[in-house]
C-alpha cells in the first residue's frame, strides 16, 4: 500500500513537472492516429512516425506564420511605440537610463489616482500597460506613449528599490509570476517588468537577463533592492 501512494504521489508530480510536454505529445499522438486512419493506409509504426511528422511539420508551419504575422503587426507597433517615447523622455531629460517594458501591477491605479491615467491604459486589453522608466540620479520619471512630459516622478531615495513578485500582462501570456522592479520614495512609486526586446521564441529566461540589465544600467546594486 505504502508503494502504491508513493507511486501514485511521484506520478503527480511528474505531471505537474513536465505537464507542457506530456499534454504535447498526447495531443500530437491523438492527431497522428486521426490521419493515419483518415488516411486509409496500413496502419504500421512507420506511417504512424510519418504521420505524426506531419502533424508537428503542419503544427510548426502555421505557429511560424503566427509569428511573422505578430512580429510584423503588434510587435513593430510596440516597437515603434517605445522608441518614440524613449526619444521624447531623452528630449526632456537628457543623459537618463530607460528601461522599457510593461506597467507593474498597481501603476493604472496609481496613474488613475493622479488624475494622469493614459488613454493608452484605459484599453480593455491589460497588455497595453506599456511604460517607460527614464532613470535619473535624483528621480525615476514615468513615461508613457504620446506623452511630452512624465505622468510623474519618484525621488531617488536609500533603499528605495525593490524586486516583488507581481501580475503583469505581457507578451508572453499572463504572467502572475515575475519580478518587477520597483522605486518608491515614501509618496509615490513605479514599478516595471523590464523588456528591452519583443521577442517571439522564449528560449531563454529572458525576463531574468532584462531584469539584471535594468539593475546594471540604473545602477541598482543587490544591496540596494529589496526582495
Amino acid at each position: 500500500m505504502a508503494a502504491d501512494r508513493h507511486g501514485r504521489r511521484r506520478l503527480r508530480e511528474l505531471w505537474h513537472e513536465y505537464e507542457g510536454l506530456i499534454g504535447g505529445t498526447l495531443l500530437f499522438g491523438a492527431l497522428a492516429v486521426i490521419v493515419l486512419l483518415g488516411s486509409g493506409v496500413e496502419r504500421t509504426p512507420l506511417n504512424f512516425l510519418v504521420a505524426l511528422a506531419g502533424v508537428v511539420g503542419v503544427l510548426v508551419l502555421w505557429w511560424a506564420g503566427v509569428g511573422l504575422v505578430y512580429m510584423l503587426g503588434p510587435a513593430s507597433r510596440t516597437r515603434w511605440r517605445r522608441l518614440r517615447t524613449i526619444r521624447a523622455a531623452a528630449r526632456r531629460s537628457p543623459g537618463a537610463v530607460f528601461v522599457p517594458g510593461y506597467a507593474g501591477h498597481g501603476m493604472s491605479a496609481l496613474a488613475d489616482e493622479r488624475g494622469v491615467l493614459p488613454r493608452s491604459w484605459r484599453r480593455a486589453w491589460a497588455s497595453e500597460l506599456q511604460v517607460v522608466l527614464a532613470v535619473l540620479p535624483d528621480r525615476v520619471e514615468v513615461w508613457v506613449h504620446g506623452a511630452q512630459e512624465p505622468l510623474w516622478s519618484v525621488r531617488r531615495v536609500e533603499h528605495g528599490a525593490a524586486i516583488e513578485r507581481g501580475t503583469v500582462q505581457s507578451d508572453y501570456g499572463r504572467d502572475d509570476d515575475r519580478d518587477v522592479l520597483w522605486f518608491r520614495d515614501g509618496a509615490a512609486a513605479a514599478g516595471v517588468f523590464p523588456q528591452y526586446t519583443v521577442r517571439l521564441l522564449i528560449l531563454r529566461d529572458y525576463p531574468a537577463l532584462d531584469l539584471r540589465r535594468a539593475l546594471r544600467e540604473t545602477g541598482v546594486l543587490p544591496d540596494d533592492v529589496a526582495g
